[in-house]
C-alpha cells in the first residue's frame, strides 16, 4: 500500500482528493512523503500505529483471496481526518502482499536454521515444510524447498504427503549402516601364521627402550600442556615466544669452492633460524612477552648454544593452545588418531595413482577405506542434541550466550561480536536494530530461544592417562 487519499469538500464545494504516499514503511520508523494533490485542504497521514496495524492485519499465510477484505478491515480502522470524509487506500494490495512476502521470507529463513540441525526436531522441519507448501506461491516449488533444507524434490514432496523420508530412515539406523561399512571395508584379521623358527618376538623393544620411551612422552606432555598457561601470571596462553639463534648448515660443495672443509661441505651459505633445543614459553599477550624476554636476556635459560654464537634471538606469534591426547576424552583421541591415518593413505594412494603403480594403489585404497570406516564408527559414538528453547519476558536479562531469537517467524540475530559498543546490537528484518529491553518488550513475553546444536561426548571423563597439570 504506498498511500491512502482523503476525499472531502473542496473550495468550491466539490469533491478533492488529497495523495499521500508512504511505502516501504517499517514499524516505529515510518518514512512519509506527502504530496498535495490540490488547494490547502486538510491532510492526513497514517501514523506508526496504522503501519504496525497493516503488519500484524497479513501473516504468512494469507492468502491471495483474503487480501481486499484484510485491505478493507485496515482502510475501516483509519480515522477520517474529519467528518464526513472518506478513506481511500491507494495500492493497498501490493503493500500488503509485500508485508506476506517479508513474512513468507521469514518462516523460509526459520526452515533453513531448523533444517541445519542434525539433531534438529525433525517434526518443526516438516510441519514448516507443510505449511509453506500449502501458501499459492509458485516460488516455492518441491525443488526450491529441496535446495533449502538439503534435501531431494521427491523427498520434499514425500513429507508434504506425511510419507516417511529416507533421510530420516537412515538416521535412525545408523548403527547398522556404519556395521554394514565396517564389515565391507573393515573386516576383521585373519589369524597370523606361526612362524617356523620361533622368532615372531624378535623386533620387540626391549623393557629399557620402553621405559624410555614412556619418559620421553611423559616430558613431551608436561612440556606441551605448560604451554597451555601464561607462564609469568598463569592466565590462559594467546601468545607464544620461542628463543632461537643463527644455525649452521652444511651441505655439499662444489669440487672448486675454496670454502668447502674437509669433508667437502660449506656452512657460510645457509643460516637459519635455529629452535633446536631452544626454550618456549606460553603468554597472555604482549606485555608479559617482553617481560619473558627481559628476564632471559638477562641470564638466559639453558646451555644449548649454536657453535661459536652466543646471541639469542626472540620470535612472538600467535598460538592457539591444541590440547594434548591426555586432556582429551579417549573418542577423540581415537577420531584424531583415525584423520591422520586416513590423511597418510589419501596421500600415499594419490602418489601411487600418479606414478602408475595400480598394485600400490591399490593396497592404499583398502587403507584408506579401513580407516574411513574407522573413523565413520568413531564419528558415529559421538551425538549431538538440541537444547529446549528458552522463553523471554520484559525485564528479562540478556543471556551471553544466546544469537538467536524469534518473535513468531520474525527471526533476529545478536551481532554483539561484531558491535561490542552498540546497544543496539539486535539486528531484525530490513536491518532494523534494537536494544534487548526494546526486543523483549516488543515481543510482549513471547520471544523464544532458537537454540544452537550442542554436542554429546560419550564418557567425556574417560581419558587416556591422567590430566597432566600445566605446572606438574
Amino acid at each position: 500500500m504506498t498511500g491512502h487519499a482523503v476525499i472531502g469538500p473542496g473550495a468550491g464545494g466539490g469533491v478533492v482528493q488529497l495523495g499521500v504516499a508512504w511505502g516501504n514503511s517499517r514499524v516505529g520508523n515510518a518514512t512519509r512523503h506527502e504530496h498535495l494533490a490540490v488547494g490547502e485542504q486538510p491532510r492526513q497521514l497514517p501514523g506508526a500505529g496504522e503501519v504496525h496495524a497493516a503488519g500484524s492485519l497479513v501473516t504468512a499465510d494469507t492468502r491471495d483471496a483474503d487480501l481486499p477484505a484484510t485491505a478493507e478491515t485496515l482502510r475501516a480502522r483509519i480515522a477520517p481526518a474529519q467528518p464526513g470524509n472518506i478513506v481511500v487506500l491507494d495500492q493497498a494490495l501490493d503493500h500488503l502482499a509485500r508485508l506476506r512476502g517479508t513474512a513468507r521470507t521469514n518462516v523460509r529463513a526459520r526452515l533453513a536454521i531448523v533444517a541445519g540441525l542434525a539433531s534438529g526436531d525433525r517434526r518443526e522441519r516438516d510441519e514448516l515444510l507443510r505449511r509453506i507448501a500449502s501458501w499459492d506461491d509458485g516460488a516455492d516449488s518441491y525443488r526450491s524447498l529441496g535446495d533449502l533444507v538439503g534435501l531431494s524434490h521427491t523427498a520434499v514432496r514425500k513429507i508434504v504427503k506425511q510419507v516417511t523420508e529416507d533421510r530420516d530412515t537412515a538416521l535412525d539406523h545408523l548403527d547398522a549402516t556404519v556395521k554394514s561399512l565396517q564389515l565391507a571395508w573393515d573386516p576383521p584379521h585373519l589369524p597370523a601364521a606361526a612362524s617356523d623358527d620361533g622368532d615372531e618376538d624378535e623386533d620387540e623393544p626391549a623393557g629399557w627402550e620402553l621405559e624410555q620411551q614412556e619418559r620421553d612422552d611423559d616430558q613431551r606432555r608436561r612440556e606441551h600442556v605448560r604451554l597451555r598457561a601464561c607462564a609469568m601470571c598463569g592466565k590462559p596462553s594467546h601468545r607464544i615466544v620461542r628463543r632461537w639463534q643463527v644455525g649452521k648448515v652444511g651441505f655439499a660443495a662444489d669440487p672448486d669452492d675454496p670454502h668447502r672443509d674437509e669433508g667437502g661441505s660449506v656452512f657460510d651459505l645457509r643460516q637459519p633460524p635455529s629452535f633446536t633445543s631452544q626454550p618456549t614459553w606460553g603468554v597472555c599477550g604482549t606485555v608479559c612477552a617482553r617481560q619473558i624476554i627481559q628476564t632471559d636476556r638477562a641470564n638466559p635459560s639453558g646451555s644449548t648454544r649454536v657453535a661459536g654464537n652466543d646471541e639469542f634471538f626472540y620470535a612472538v606469534e600467535s598460538f592457539h593452545y591444541l590440547p594434548d591426547d591426555t586432556e582429551l576424552p579417549r573418542v577423540l583421541v581415537r577420531l584424531r588418531r583415525n584423520l591422520e591415518l586416513t590423511g597418510h593413505a589419501r596421500d600415499e594412494l594419490t602418489r601411487a595413482v600418479a606414478a602408475g603403480d595400480t598394485a600400490r594403489a591399490a593396497m592404499h585404497l583398502a587403507s584408506l577405506r579401513r580407516d574411513i570406516a574407522r573413523t565413520a564408527t568413531t564419528l558415529a559414538a559421538i551425538s549431538t542434541y538440541t537444547p529446549a528453547p528458552r522463553r523471554f519476558a520484559p525485564g528479562d536479562s540478556e543471556p551471553g550466550d544466546l544469537w538467536q531469537a524469534r518473535h513468531g517467524d520474525t527471526i533476529y540475530g545478536n551481532y554483539r561480536f561484531f558491535h561490542p559498543s552498540r546497544a543496539d546490537h539486535w539486528e531484525g528484518p530490513g536491518g532494523s536494530r534494537h536494544t534487548w529491553d526494546e526486543l523483549t518488550t516488543q515481543a510482549g513475553g513471547d520471544l523464544v530461544e532458537i537454540p544452537r546444536e550442542c554436542i554429546r561426548i560419550p564418557n567425556p571423563d574417560d581419558h587416556d592417562t591422567d590430566t597432566v597439570q600445566p605446572n606438574g
